[in-house]
């Protein structure tokens, strides 16, 4: 039998088996950095796609903590004209009181009894001044006690006066009188 020489035709098959697997080699490395690099891409849009919604969030988030800082502020500013508001209600109040107190109080005092000062602590109000007698005191008092204006006359403090000038001559009697007035008169 004739022999034949296979060490050429093997020889080229290693040829085009080597050509074969760096062409896949190279194909599969061309692939995975082709795989790598999309799986970059995505990663890299995805993280600049949360990166916006991140930043869209804290421009939200500081909008609406400066809308909650103005809302606190016009709350602070309500709650300050409405106190304002109510001690305006109150001196306006007050005014009017002033005037009733005045009024209904000359309408009690007697003949001969005079006023020098008076004071107010809440609906407490003390007066000093000077009588004629004590008769007239007494007059004083039964009218502040029935009174609708008035309640709870009490007497505090009565001295004569040993001062014999002629015009205190005739006013020897020194009062101070405490009395409330009623909670309908201070607030109607």
């Amino acid at each position: 039998m004739k022999t034949i020489n296979l060490l050429p035709w093997r020889a080229q098959q290693q040829q085009i088996q080597r050509k074969h697997f760096f062409t896949c080699f190279a194909a599969s490395i061309l692939t995975v950095s082709m795989l790598c690099m999309f799986m970059h891409y995505s990663i890299a849009t995805k993280l600049t796609q949360q990166r916006v919604a991140n930043g869209y969030l804290q421009q939200q988030i500081s909008e609406s903590e400066q809308q909650l800082q103005d809302v606190s502020a016009a709350q602070k500013t309500k709650t300050a004209l409405l106190s304002q508001w109510q001690q305006l209600q109150a001196l306006q109040h007050e005014r009017t009181d002033l005037v009733r107190f005045l009024y209904a109080f000359v309408q009690l005092l007697p003949p001969g009894v005079y006023i020098t000062e008076s004071r107010q602590n809440g609906a407490v109000i003390t007066v000093h001044g000077r009588a004629q007698s004590q008769q007239q005191l007494v007059q004083l008092i039964q009218s502040v006690n029935a009174s609708t204006t008035f309640k709870q006359a009490e007497l505090v403090e009565v001295t004569d006066t040993p001062d014999t000038s002629a015009s205190s001559r005739l006013i020897n009697q020194v009062y101070a009188l405490s009395f409330e007035l009623h909670a309908q008169e201070i607030n109607s």
